[in-house]
């Protein structure tokens, strides 16, 4: 009997595992990545976000991820994020609770329409740039960068990633 109760739970437990994003629906995020800036503070960004469920790194987490200690990256399933058709969002945060970067995973069947909209808000990329053999297009913004595959991979989904500056695209890119 305990064996069975014990069996039973395992099962639930992983159940709820892979099943997390659908008990936490994605929601909408206002949050519109073209405009953020270097002061953007988390209390006022958490405060338009708190009808998202965030999972946060802690000390012990952060290191997969490019975070460094005192830092924080939470991430939470979304529908869109400003004007963009999105599946994810994760949000990085320095040792001074400031927005070092944001990483939005796009819809891949949105990735055209996702980049007109950049386009139409930003104008042309300034740049292309190389990384991991991908093409990305960089915007340089009054206050940060933004960067964007100039193509959607054929092995995972499109991202959008807002930097502070370039120190921090350079440590928090993703790396393969």
């Amino acid at each position: 009997m305990a064996l069975m109760i014990t069996v039973m739970l395992a099962i639930i437990a992983t159940g709820l595992f892979f099943l997390r994003d659908d008990l936490r629906p994605a929601k909408e995020a206002d949050l519109e990545i073209t405009a953020l800036g270097d002061e953007a503070r988390r209390s006022g960004i958490e405060e338009r976000l708190s009808h998202l469920a965030f999972d946060c790194t802690t000390d012990e987490t952060a290191d997969a991820r490019g975070v460094q200690s005192g830092e924080r990256a939470c991430f939470a399933p979304v529908t869109r994020v400003g004007a963009l058709e999105a599946d994810y969002l994760a949000l990085f945060y320095d040792t001074q609770r400031r927005l070092m970067a944001v990483n939005v995973i796009l819809d891949p069947a949105a990735h055209e329409a996702n980049r007109a909209h950049l386009e139409e808000a930003l104008g042309a990329a300034d740049q292309e740039q190389r990384h991991q053999g991908r093409a990305w297009l960089v915007w340089h913004l009054e206050e940060g960068l933004l960067m964007t595959p100039r193509r959607p991979p054929e092995d995972e989904a499109p991202t959008l990633m807002w930097f502070r500056n370039a120190e921090l695209m350079e440590r928090l890119l993703p790396q393969q």
